[in-house]
């Protein structure tokens, strides 16, 4: 029978500036494989995502949206079954309301995504019944 070895990955600084570091190895010095420089997106994404807010948290019927001008193009929410309930496009999202009407109470995921396709940011928000 065949002796097992064990690999490791570990991630060093992954939200650094400059990118992470992944290192593979196995049980010992000796076992090194690899290690590669990965370029990081933390940055890029890191600034859109702190500017975009999104209040009040939970809400009864209706969530604020406040964004950096020209930051995102698209904004999807999704119920906690994944099922796309909403989605908006080419508008001004700077200063934005999202309705829920008679949606469920729970908990929705707020998809932004920037003029390019890509996501920036999800969000969840919690709807309360009204009574509560």
């Amino acid at each position: 029978m065949a002796a097992t070895k064990r690999a490791y990955i570990s991630f060093i600084a992954p939200f650094s500036p400059e990118g992470g570091v992944v290192a593979l190895s196995g049980e010992n010095e000796e076992a090194l494989l690899a290690t590669a420089q990965i370029p990081s997106l933390a940055n890029e994404a890191g600034d859109l995502r702190s500017k975009i807010a999104v209040f009040p948290n939970p809400f009864n019927n209706k969530v604020r949206i406040r964004a950096s001008e020209d930051a995102i193009a698209v904004i999807q929410v999704v119920n906690a079954l994944g099922q796309t309930i909403y989605d908006s496009r080419d508008q001004v999202f700077s200063n934005f309301e999202i309705e829920f009407g008679e949606n469920a109470s729970g908990i929705y995921f707020l998809k932004f995504y920037d003029h390019s396709g890509a996501l920036v940011a999800t969000k969840s928000v919690v709807k309360m019944d009204k009574g509560l």
